[in-house]
C-alpha cells in the first residue's frame, strides 16, 4: 500500500507541478520546448493521480487497483515519449517538430494497448501488485518495457552527443545535468523492476520528478 510519507511526497509534488504549469500557462506563446514539457508534466500529473487513486481502493478489488495502473501506465508513455521529444529540440533547436518525430509515438500507444488488454491475455502481468516484491511479469512486460530504456538512453546520448560536438563550456554542462535528471528514473526504474531493491509502485514517477529539477537547471 501507499504509505504516509510516499502519499506526502506525492501530494507535495503534485502542488508543485501544477505551480510550474500555471507558471508555463501564464507566459502567453510558449516555445515547442516548453509544450513538450507540458506533456512532460501532465503526463506525469496523471501518473501521480492513479497512484493517489490506489490508496483508496477499497480492499479486495484487485480490478480497481489494475485499472489505476494500466492508468499510470498509459501515463508513462506519454513522460517516456516527452524525453526523447525535448532532447531533440535541445540539440536540434526545433521550432516545429518533424513529422518523423510521429513515429515515436507508435510503440507506447501498442504498450498501452496490451497494458489496457491484459485482463484477456496476461501477457504484461501475470499477477499484478502494487509492491515489486508480489508484482509476476508476464512475457511482453519486458518487450514493452524495455522501449523505456531504449528511448531514455536515446535521449541521453542525443545530448551528451550535441554536449561533446559543441565543444563549448556551458553547453556541455547543460548536457551533462540534462543527462542526469534522466538517468536518475531509469536506475530506480530498473532496481525496482529487477526486485534488487523492495520499492513502492510511486518510486519511478517520484524519481522524475528529479528530471524535471535538473531539467530546470539545465
Amino acid at each position: 500500500m501507499i504509505s504516509d510519507g510516499t502519499l506526502y511526497a506525492i501530494n507535495l509534488i503534485l502542488s508543485l507541478m501544477v505551480a510550474f504549469i500555471i507558471s508555463f500557462l501564464g507566459k502567453g506563446k510558449m516555445q515547442l520546448i516548453h509544450k513538450f514539457y507540458l506533456l512532460l508534466s501532465g503526463s506525469l500529473g496523471l501518473w501521480f493521480l492513479a497512484i493517489l487513486g490506489m490508496r483508496y481502493v477499497p480492499q479486495g478489488r484487485e480490478d480497481l487497483l489494475f485499472a489505476m495502473d494500466a492508468i499510470s501506465c498509459v501515463s508513462a508513455t506519454g513522460v517516456t515519449v516527452s524525453m526523447v521529444l525535448i532532447a531533440g529540440v535541445f540539440t536540434k533547436n526545433y521550432t516545429t517538430m518533424p513529422k518523423k518525430y510521429i513515429l515515436l509515438f507508435i510503440p507506447p500507444i501498442v504498450t498501452s494497448l496490451i497494458v489496457i488488454t491484459n485482463p484477456l491475455h496476461h501477457l504484461f502481468y501475470r499477477h499484478f501488485s502494487i509492491l515489486s516484491s508480489e508484482v509476476q511479469f508476464g512475457p511482453l512486460f519486458f518487450l514493452s518495457g524495455s522501449q523505456y530504456y531504449i528511448f531514455s538512453i536515446t535521449a541521453i546520448v542525443m545530448t551528451l552527443r550535441y554536449g561533446l560536438k559543441s565543444k563549448h563550456p556551458l553547453h556541455l554542462r547543460q548536457a551533462l545535468v540534462f543527462s542526469v535528471g534522466i538517468a536518475i528514473p531509469i536506475a530506480v526504474n530498473f532496481l525496482a523492476t529487477m526486485k534488487i531493491l523492495n520499492l513502492s509502485i510511486a518510486a519511478t514517477p517520484i524519481a522524475f520528478s528529479a528530471t524535471i529539477l535538473c531539467h530546470g537547471i539545465a
